[in-house]
């Protein structure tokens, strides 16, 4: 039906998109909310603002992310089962799960490759800051800006992956 409407491509992949970020923005919000009205003390720290930017960084490539994989894979029952892997073992190489220290170098080296590992990383430096400088806040904003980046590839990806397929039809 989509394909066959006067709706360019372009344009409904932009608006499916848009479409996503906005729900995840929204769910986002809301557990930032239940953050604030259960953790109230905390959040409103500069540790709590930074861990509030940290996570909105890693929503924003996480949504990126499953958009890409929306993009290659057209079977539903395929795309759920890969992202609980992908979701899962990212979690389980980028110290989610498991304490970062105690993972091999070699896995640490490659959990780099993934906005997870920086997500957690930050998480880490967030919670050591107790002092307030710009080099000390630094490192939490070179995480973020390393995820976004992540998100910004993704999204790319993705948009030529739609342009690739829209010239094909």
């Amino acid at each position: 039906r989509n394909n066959v409407s006067k709706l360019n491509p372009k344009s409904f992949s932009n608006q499916l998109f848009l479409g996503h970020m906005t729900l995840t923005l929204s769910i986002w919000a809301i557990f930032i909310l239940i953050s604030v009205i259960l953790y109230k003390d905390l959040m409103f720290t500069i540790n709590g603002l930074l861990l509030i930017l940290n996570s909105l960084c890693f929503a924003i490539t996480a949504t990126s992310l499953a958009y890409l994989i929306g993009c290659l894979i057209k079977n539903e029952n395929v795309i759920s089962g890969i992202q609980n892997v992908i979701s899962l073992g990212l979690s389980f190489i980028s110290g989610c799960f498991v304490p970062i220290k105690l993972l091999d170098t070699n896995i640490i080296n490659f959990s780099k490759l993934f906005p997870s590992y920086w997500f957690i990383q930050g998480n880490y430096d967030i919670a050591k800051l107790s002092t307030f400088s710009f080099e000390n806040i630094k490192p939490v904003i070179y995480n973020c800006g390393i995820i976004l980046a992540f998100g910004i590839i993704y999204f790319i990806i993705s948009k030529i992956i739609i342009s690739k397929k829209s010239n094909n039809t």
